[in-house]
């Protein structure tokens, strides 16, 4: 998770042979229209200094033939950030300011990196958490500043402030959610989908 180790992951995977990257995961929904499970196929990523990358267009058609009718898929910007959106609040703010549909940690580390190996790029992320929920104070204090969950901590917490199990289930139930589509869009795509057709 996080900036500086999807910039290592992506250089890693280029240098190892990959001929695209692929920035696959969750993300938080900056639009109340979204819910959680559904995919985000953004046509352009940004970053909070307003650096915007697109997406591969032969790469982000491939994939919008094979999703389609799978969930439904929801085009608009997504934003990278620093560090997680954790109140409902700082995501209205971002929307406002950015006109973003989603945000996530990672996406925009990728593209740089794909940009700058000269390889084609595709994001694909399922919504998690929605627009007006904020995230629960023991996901937050738990999360260092690359974005990992630290487990001692979450559950330290819990065991000190038991009120807050609930939010927990819901955010994990909404976790699930998102990691069917993820599952049901892997499925659709195959290990092949985007290179199918002679690369980007």
């Amino acid at each position: 998770m996080g900036r500086e180790n999807a910039t290592h992951a992506a250089h890693r995977l280029v240098e190892a042979g990959a001929r695209g990257l692929v920035s696959w995961g969750c993300a938080a929904a900056l639009s109340p229209t979204l819910k959680p499970g559904d995919l985000c196929l953004p046509a352009e990523i940004l970053d909070t200094r307003a650096r915007r990358w697109a997406a591969s267009r032969p790469w982000h058609e491939r994939a919008r033939r094979a999703l389609q009718g799978t969930v439904e898929l929801f085009p608009g910007t997504l934003l990278t950030a620093d560090r997680p959106a954790a109140t409902s609040s700082e995501k209205f703010s971002l929307a406002l300011q950015f006109q973003a549909i989603a945000v996530d940690l990672e996406s925009a580390a990728v593209a740089a990196v794909a940009e700058e190996r000269k390889v084609p790029f595709l994001a694909v992320r399922a919504i998690a958490d929605p627009a007006d929920m904020g995230l629960p104070r023991a996901v937050i204090r738990a999360t260092d500043a690359t974005g990992t969950v630290r487990r001692s901590v979450l559950f330290g917490h819990v065991l000190l402030h038991p009120g807050e199990a609930r939010a927990l289930l819901r955010l994990a139930s909404q976790f699930r959610a998102a990691l069917r589509t993820l599952t049901r869009a892997a499925d659709r795509m195959g290990t092949d989908a985007l290179l199918a057709e002679g690369g980007a």
